[in-house]
């Protein structure tokens, strides 16, 4: 049990002859699968678990596709909720460190791979890594990195002459 959340495997006690694969499967009826996708968004919030299995085996669950098939049939898919809940919130953290988009992919462990598509033999980037970079950044903030380095590390609130008008 985590900070009032039960976990299936924590609910195996108080139902005789179910086990957390079966208790699993009754909660993704309760309320839509409301509570249980608040549950599997606490522990990735929390841990940062992305995968299927590491989720899975915090419920205790044993069945690794009850977890992935949930997942993306009432949560848009792990990844999804990875990104929202766990490295959104601490990208707007680590960007008033950060000098660029690729510096702050390394500090939250989004960083692209490094590989020849990537990068080249000094370390620099690519176009295509730039492009990852970039992308990444708008999935993160919705904007550019040297733009959310402006509105996460100054204060700024908008563009407010457009009101004035």
């Amino acid at each position: 049990m985590d900070r009032g959340y039960l976990y299936p495997k924590d609910l195996e006690q108080f139902f005789k002859g179910l086990d957390a694969n079966e208790i699993f499967n009754k909660m993704k009826k309760i309320d839509d699968g409301k509570i249980l996708a608040s549950i599997i968004s606490h522990i990735i919030k929390t841990k940062g678990l992305v995968t299927s299995r590491d989720i899975s085996i915090e419920l205790g669950i044993t069945y690794i596709n009850l977890v992935n098939n949930f997942a993306i049939q009432k949560m848009g898919g792990l990844k999804k909720v990875y990104v929202e809940e766990y490295l959104k919130p601490l990208a707007r953290k680590m960007i008033t460190s950060s000098n660029n988009g690729l510096e702050l992919l390394r500090k939250i462990g989004w960083a692209p791979a490094i590989n020849p598509k990537n990068f080249y033999a000094d370390g620099t980037l690519k176009p295509h890594g730039v492009e990852l970079v970039d992308s990444r950044m708008r999935d993160l903030f919705g904007v550019s990195f040297e733009r959310a380095k402006i509105i996460f590390s100054s204060g700024y609130l908008g563009d407010f002459d457009s009101y004035f008008i």
